[in-house]
């Protein structure tokens, strides 16, 4: 019921929000196909949506600052005002992903993988949606056996340029690669009352190329970057 009768700080995003008890009831038809194959040499998952919103409720700057009372507003600047509002709109997108196993090696299997999703969004009448993710591209190569896996993975999002002009904070946003490498060794645990519980440990390294990455659909996304290469140790216990 945030859409409707928020009046005050929301701490994450950094910004007063103002609810508006007048809106109507949003309402959506969807068309959506997909594919899928999990199992084989050859596995992906494909889905394709159209979706047509009447009322469709979003979030839009107003140019005002606040302080932490709505008494505030118009007075402060601390945070940045933000209003629910709607309109209808109509979404599209893409989502696929696939992996292919392609030489045995040893007690395992070398492959490779990709994906690419996007989502097109515009109002009624002309305008972006704003914050929606850019298109992204990727591609990797895997191995993997019983205990093994090793994944080396690269995604690429394009520069985001489709916003929304008639807010100010819907600004364009660079495109990136991110390159990821993950290398985990899986073994089998004592047993437990018939339960055989197994543990991964694993190195993983994230943005290894070190970009500068804004998310575009976050609403500090010209304060804050994500963060830059990481390398960590991580160690799961699962019990099936």
């Amino acid at each position: 019921m945030a859409e409707l009768f928020s009046k005050g700080v929301h701490e994450a995003t950094g910004t007063f929000e103002i609810g508006n008890p007048n809106l109507d009831i949003e309402k959506a038809e969807t068309i959506e196909f997909g594919l899928k194959r999990a199992r084989g040499a050859l596995r992906f998952d494909a889905t394709a949506f159209h979706t047509r919103f009447q009322n469709f409720i979003f979030k839009r700057f107003t140019g005002i600052g606040c302080g932490d009372t709505i008494d505030t507003c118009g007075v402060e600047d601390e945070l940045d005002q933000l209003a629910f509002a709607q309109r209808d709109a109509v979404f599209s997108g893409v989502e696929l992903s696939a992996q292919w196993d392609v030489l045995p090696i040893g007690r395992g299997v070398i492959g490779v993988e990709g994906q690419y999703d996007f989502v097109h969004a515009k109002f009624s009448g002309g305008g972006y949606v704003p914050r929606i993710p850019p298109h992204r591209l990727g591609a990797g190569v895997y191995y993997r056996d019983g205990s093994w896996l090793a994944r080396l993975f690269a995604l690429h999002a394009f520069d985001q340029d489709r916003i929304a002009l008639d807010d100010e904070k819907d600004t364009p946003t660079d495109g990136y690669t991110m390159l990821n490498a993950d290398l985990s060794y899986t073994f089998g645990l004592e047993p437990s009352g018939g339960i055989i519980p197994r543990m991964t440990i694993g190195l993983r390294g994230e943005n290894l190329l070190d970009q500068e990455i804004r998310n575009h659909v976050s609403f500090k996304k010209d304060e804050v970057l994500q963060p830059g290469r990481t390398v960590r140790l991580y160690g799961v216990v699962r019990f099936n």
